[in-house]
């Protein structure tokens, strides 16, 4: 959720995951990488709101054709405290992202003859993504934490097709809707339970956790 972005009690934050795997089944196998890192700007306590700033790097490539995407992405976010207690926030954010994908067509299968073309026009190709949320926070006492939130990725429902450049052609990525409920509380002095259910909506396809 966009909105989450630099939603912490801390100044900075930094994270990076690397992912291997499959070797045995390609040369290079599959790999992602990924970095994020974001901070709170103009934190007031007078007025008891801050503003963060997120900025990641994807990277997700698979095979022999290297297939995969590369994405940069910024968050934003507003964060307001609802209480004095500093224990119940609200926070809007949106997210803007560059998205590339690719293949190294030099090494593919197909393509090599007008027999088995298969249509594909291009080997690369790029667009734009938007996304945006809310999460609300409150922390009844020190062991308990109720939470929800909403987003939307893919507002603006880009387009994107190896097939051909002409917009004909084109699919469109479908906007996905996502929300959610957390329930964090103790059941001892050392232990707690976390609840957490979350949907997904997109297009004519849904996803239910709990």
């Amino acid at each position: 959720n966009p909105a989450k972005t630099a939603f912490f009690e801390t100044d900075f934050k930094f994270a990076t995951i690397y992912r291997n795997q499959w070797q045995t089944v390609s040369t290079n196998g599959y790999n992602t990488s990924l970095f994020t890192a974001e901070t709170q700007l103009f934190k007031s306590k007078r007025y008891r709101h801050s503003f963060g700033l997120g900025v990641g790097f994807m990277r997700d490539v698979a095979g022999t054709l290297n297939f995969g995407q590369r994405q940069i992405l910024m968050s934003l976010s507003y964060n307001k405290q609802l209480s004095k207690r500093n224990n119940h926030f609200i926070s809007l954010g949106l997210q803007l992202s560059n998205n590339y994908w690719s293949y190294d067509a030099t090494h593919a299968d197909f393509g090599q003859e007008q027999s088995d073309w298969e249509g594909l026009y291009l080997s690369n190709l790029s667009y734009n993504d938007m996304s945006a949320g809310i999460h609300w926070q409150i922390e009844p006492t020190d062991m308990q934490t109720l939470s929800a939130g909403a987003a939307i990725f893919h507002i603006n429902t880009p387009s994107l097709s190896f097939l051909n450049e002409d917009n004909i052609y084109q699919i469109e990525l479908k906007s996905r809707y996502l929300a959610y409920i957390n329930y964090l509380f103790p059941t001892s002095d050392a232990t707690s339970i976390k609840l957490h259910t979350q949907t997904n909506l997109q297009n004519d396809n849904y996803e239910v956790l709990a």
